[in-house]
C-alpha cells in the first residue's frame, strides 16, 4: 500500500474558516494594521456600492418624471430637470471614483498583508520542518511537504485576506443593501430574502461534501508530488533499470486519481452555482411582480422600483459570490489543516533548558541494555551493551540489517533509544545540550549529501568562519584538491544537484573533508571508502588512521581487512553485540565474526562499485 505524504495526526482537524484564524492568529496579528487598512477600504467600497444607484433615482424621480406631488428635497428643489441631470452625472462619475480608490486600497493592502503573511509562515513552516526529528522526516516524503510549502500556502494566504476581505466586503453589502431595501419597502426586503433559508441549508450541505472531495483531491495531490520528485530523483536508476514505462504508469496513475477526485469537487461546486441562480431567479420574480404591482397602484415610484431593482442585484450579487467562494474556500481551510498538521508535529529541542552543555568532552561512550524499533515488534537493537573508551577506536561490522548504522545514528541522538540508555563521560545523552552535543561530533554518513552551492560553501558547510587555507587542507588531506583545482572555478565551482558531475568517491571524499574540519572528539564513519577503488581505499584509510588519531571514532566498515586497522572490532549480529576484540580474538571465539570473514564478498564488497 503507498503512503500518501504524512500519515494525518489523530484528532486534528480544521472544518472553518473561523477556526483557521484562530490557529493562525499568531502570524495574522502582525499584520493587522495593514489589514485595518484593508478593512477600512472595504467599509468605503461598501459606502459607494450603496450610493451607486441614488444618482438614477434622483434623475428618474426629479428630472425625467417630476409630475407626482411630491417636491423634489433639499437644494433639488432649486435645480431644473437639465442641472439634476448634470449633477447626477457628476455624482456617477465622483461615486465610481472614490469607489475605484476604495476598491484598490482593499487589493493593494489585502495583497500586502497576504504576502507579509504567506512570508512569515512559509518561514515557519520550513524552520519547523528542518526542527523535525528523522523519526517524523521517516513517515514523509518530499515531494509532500514540498506541495505544503509551496501550493498548500498560496491557497492559506488566500483564504485568510484576499477570500477573507471579499467576504468582509460582500458581507456588508448584503447587509447594507438587505437595510436599506427594508427602508425603502418591507415588502419587497422579505420577498428578497424569502430565498435565504433555502440558500443556507443548500450552501451547508454542499459545503461539507465539497471540502470532503477537496481533502481527497490534496491528498491525491500529494501523491503525485511526491511519485515525481521520487521519479526525477531515481532518474539514473530508472535509466539504467528501462523502468521509463514503469514510472509513467506510476505517475499517470496517481495523477488519474488526483484528477478525478478534482473533477468531483468541481461538479459538486457547480451544482451549488446552478441551485443558487435558480433560487437568485425565483426571488427576482418575487420582487418583480409586488414591486410592479405597486407602482401600478400608485403606492410606489418608478424610481424607487428601479432603486429596489438596483439594490435587489447587490443584493443577490455577494450570494453569488459565497456560492463562487465555497470551493476556494475548502480548498484553504483543507489546505490550512494540511500545514497545521506539520507544525503541531513535534520538533527536536536544540536548547532545551536545564540541558548540561559540557565543558570538556573526553570521548567515553557507555550503551547499556539499548533497544530500539523503527516499527513496533520489529526492533534494530536489543539490549545492547557497549563501552568506548576514550581515544579509541571502533570498527563496527556485521551483516546487513544488524543495526551498524542505527548504532551510529544514536550516538548524536538522530534517533532515540526506545530502552536502556546511552552515556557520553558517564552522562546520560538525555542530559546534554542537543546542539552542544552534536557540535562535538563528526559524522560522515553512508549516503552522501552534497548541496547545489560551492565547493568551498560544502566543505565549509556549517564552519563558515573558516579560512580558504583550513579548506584547502582538508581537500588535500582527503586527496581531493587537485579534482577541485581542475574544476572551472576552482573552490568557487558551484555543483550540480546532489553532487552531480563529481564521481561517487570524489563526492565521499568532499564529505570526509567537511567532517574532518570539524575537529571534534568523537569521529563516525559509515562505510566512508564507499565508491573508492582499492588503492584509493587504501590511502584513505592512512587519512583516516591519522585524523581519528587520539579520537574516539566508530567506524562502519564492510571489510573486514580493515577492520583489523581498529584498535578493536565489534561485532553485531541481530541488533546486539555478538563479540569485541581483536581480528585474531575474534576468529577463535565468534561464530559471526568468522562467517563474515568466510563470506565471499568479504573484502570485495565495493570493489565492484568502484
Amino acid at each position: 500500500m503507498i503512503r500518501i505524504g504524512l500519515p494525518p495526526r489523530e484528532g486534528l482537524r480544521i472544518d472553518s474558516l473561523a477556526a483557521v484564524y484562530v490557529r493562525f492568529w499568531p502570524q495574522l496579528r502582525k499584520s493587522r494594521v495593514v489589514l485595518a487598512g484593508a478593512v477600512a477600504s472595504s467599509l468605503a467600497f461598501t459606502a459607494f456600492t450603496i450610493l451607486r444607484p441614488w444618482p438614477l433615482k434622483i434623475v428618474l424621480d426629479y428630472a425625467l418624471v417630476p409630475d407626482r406631488g411630491v417636491p423634489p428635497p433639499g437644494v433639488l428643489a432649486s435645480l431644473s430637470a437639465t442641472q439634476i441631470i448634470a449633477a447626477a452625472s457628476a455624482a456617477i462619475l465622483v461615486i465610481a471614483g472614490l469607489g475605484a480608490i476604495s476598491a484598490y486600497g482593499q487589493r493593494y493592502l489585502g495583497a500586502k498583508a497576504g504576502q507579509t503573511l504567506a512570508y512569515r509562515l512559509r518561514r515557519d513552516l520550513f524552520r519547523h520542518i528542518l526542527e523535525l526529528s528523522l523519526v517524523e522526516h521517516g513517515r514523509a516524503r518530499t515531494g509532500d511537504l514540498v506541495l505544503r510549502i509551496t501550493g498548500d500556502m498560496n491557497l492559506v494566504r488566500n483564504l485568510l485576506v484576499r477570500a477573507t476581505l471579499k467576504l468582509l466586503s460582500q458581507t456588508l453589502v448584503l447587509v447594507a443593501v438587505a437595510v436599506f431595501l427594508a427602508r425603502l419597502d418591507w415588502r419587497l426586503a422579505i420577498a428578497a430574502l424569502a430565498i435565504a433559508p433555502l440558500l443556507f441549508v443548500s450552501a451547508s450541505r454542499s459545503s461539507r461534501r465539497i471540502k470532503a472531495a477537496i481533502r481527497q483531491q490534496r491528498r491525491r495531490e500529494s501523491q503525485v508530488a511526491a511519485t515525481t520528485a521520487e521519479s526525477v530523483r531515481s532518474i539514473a536508476l530508472v535509466k539504467l533499470q528501462g523502468t521509463e514505462e514503469t514510472e509513467r504508469t506510476r505517475f499517470q496513475s496517481s495523477h488519474r486519481r488526483s484528477f478525478r477526485s478534482g473533477l468531483r469537487a468541481t461538479r459538486l461546486q457547480a451544482a451549488l452555482e446552478r441551485r443558487v441562480e435558480l433560487l437568485i431567479a425565483l426571488g427576482t420574480c418575487l420582487v418583480l411582480w409586488i414591486g410592479g404591482l405597486r407602482v401600478t397602484s400608485g403606492t410606489m415610484t418608478a424610481g424607487d422600483l428601479v432603486l429596489a431593482i438596483s439594490y435587489l442585484g447587490m443584493l443577490y450579487r455577494p450570494i453569488r459570490t459565497f456560492s463562487r467562494l465555497t470551493g476556494r474556500l475548502a480548498r484553504g481551510v483543507v489546505a490550512a489543516e494540511r500545514i497545521a498538521d506539520v507544525l503541531e508535529r513535534p520538533t527536536e529541542d536544540l536548547h532545551r533548558a536545564g540541558s548540561l552543555v559540557p565543558a570538556e568532552v573526553r570521548g567515553r561512550l557507555r550503551f547499556e541494555g539499548v533497544g530500539f524499533a523503527y516499527e513496533p515488534g520489529r526492533p534494530a537493537l536489543r539490549e545492547l551493551s557497549l563501552t568506548i573508551d576514550p581515544g579509541e577506536r571502533i570498527a563496527l561490522v556485521g551483516r546487513s540489517g544488524a543495526g551498524k548504522t542505527t548504532l551510529a545514528r544514536l550516538v548524536p541522538r538522530l534517533y532515540t533509544p526506545s530502552e536502556g540508555a546511552i552515556f557520553l563521560d558517564d552522562v546520560p545523552l538525555e542530559r546534554l545540550e542537543l546542539a552542544a552535543l552534536r557540535d562535538r561530533i563528526s559524522f560522515v554518513l553512508q549516503e552522501t549529501v552534497l548541496l547545489g552551492i560551492s565547493v568551498w560553501d560544502n566543505i565549509a558547510y556549517g564552519q563558515e568562519s573558516l579560512s580558504p587555507e583550513d579548506v584547502e587542507r582538508a581537500a588535500r588531506l582527503v586527496g581531493i584538491h587537485d579534482r577541485v583545482a581542475s574544476l572551472p572555478d576552482g573552490y568557487d565551482t558551484i555543483l550540480g544537484e546532489a553532487g552531480a558531475g563529481l564521481s561517487g568517491g570524489e563526492r565521499q571524499r568532499l564529505a570526509l573533508a567537511r567532517a574532518f574540519l570539524r575537529e571534534t572528539p568523537i569521529v563516525i564513519l559509515d562505510e566512508p571508502d564507499t565508491f573508492l577503488d582499492a588503492r584509493a581505499r587504501a590511502d584513505l584509510w592512512d587519512v583516516i588512521g591519522t585524523v581519528t588519531a587520539d579520537k574516539t571514532s566508530i567506524c562502519i566498515v564492510h571489510d573486514v581487512r580493515n577492520a583489523s586497522l581498529a584498535d578493536r572490532i565489534v561485532v553485531l549480529d541481530g541488533g546486539r553485540v555478538a563479540g569485541t576484540g581483536s581480528h585474531e580474538q575474534l576468529l577463535a571465539s565468534c561464530a559471526a565474526y568468522r562467517e563474515l570473514c568466510a563470506s565471499p564478498t568479504a573484502g570485495v564488497v565495493h570493489h565492484a562499485s568502484a
